[in-house]
């Protein structure tokens, strides 16, 4: 280890209690309740032991929530009701989907997306409505979406903002998607926890696999940081409750942390260093 760095220890943070609504922790990195009714920072933050535990555990939440609403790239035209389309999440059955109602039927469309106890198996069921516009190819594949919400129900979970969806043409050689995430994530109480500013995942698909790199800004009660996984993916299994393997730079006011996740559970180690 560079002696400018500091090495803080395995912690495995990430791991979502979804009965309880917990988020544990280690060296003061900060859970769920750290949010409380504190209100979320307005300057860079000075990273440290006490709050980078935080920003890594939310960094691979955020990453995971994308990933929970994930529809497509082609919709299911269900019996019921008339003019929908439907998408079944991972773990299938009549109650785990997404119900989309537009206006025309093909090209440049608008209208509304009810998520109803809607698993793609990152142990965030969503529930919720939103509006929508985008562009449909056909009848049923999405070229683009994007949603606008404000209820938006992950388990224990709240958010509010909007989701761009962008589905990768085929030329590019593998399934995947470009997600854009600006919303606020707040717990079951409503108070905010982190908020999501040009949140990016771009997305290669395979069976079981997610393979993302993911860059935006992160905002919490110590400040925000700017996340970039450079060209270097990280894997998310599915199921999992966080990344498998792959690392993610979190800058702040005037440290780097490089957080290297390990294990599908959100174990991670990071080194923090003085930006260069």
């Amino acid at each position: 280890m560079s002696p400018t760095g500091r090495l803080v220890r395995l912690c495995r943070l990430a791991f979502i209690f979804v009965t309880a609504g917990l988020l544990s922790g280690c060296g003061g990195g900060g859970g769920g309740g750290e949010g409380g009714s504190v209100p979320l920072g307005i300057t860079a933050a000075n990273l440290d032991n006490s709050n980078v535990g935080t920003f890594a555990t939310y960094a691979a939440l955020a990453t995971r929530l994308g990933a929970a609403t994930r529809f497509g790239p082609f919709l299911n035209i269900p019996a019921s009701p008339p003019g929908a389309l439907q998408y079944t999440g991972c773990l299938g059955g009549l109650g785990n989907t997404v119900t989309f109602i537009l206006t025309p039927s093909t090209g440049t469309v608008s209208g509304n997306a009810t998520y109803s106890n809607f698993d793609n198996c990152y142990f965030l069921p969503l529930n919720g409505t939103a509006s929508v516009t985008g562009t449909l190819i056909g009848t049923n594949q999405v070229d683009s979406f994007t949603l606008t919400f404000a209820n938006f129900a992950y388990s224990s979970f709240l958010a509010s903002g909007t989701i761009m969806l962008t589905w990768k043409p085929s030329f590019q050689g593998s399934a995947g998607y470009i997600m854009a995430i600006n919303a606020t994530v707040s717990d079951a109480s409503h108070n905010p926890l982190f908020r999501l500013d040009n949140f990016q995942i771009d997305s290669d698909l395979s069976a079981g696999l997610e393979s993302v790199l993911v860059s935006g800004r992160l905002t919490a009660v110590p400040g925000f940081v700017d996340l970039s996984s450079g060209t270097n993916r990280l894997d998310l299994p599915a199921p999992s409750t966080g990344f498998q393997s792959g690392a993610l730079a979190m800058t702040g006011l005037s440290q780097i942390a490089t957080v290297t996740y390990t294990g599908g559970m959100g174990a991670f180690t990071a080194v923090i260093a003085p930006k260069p």
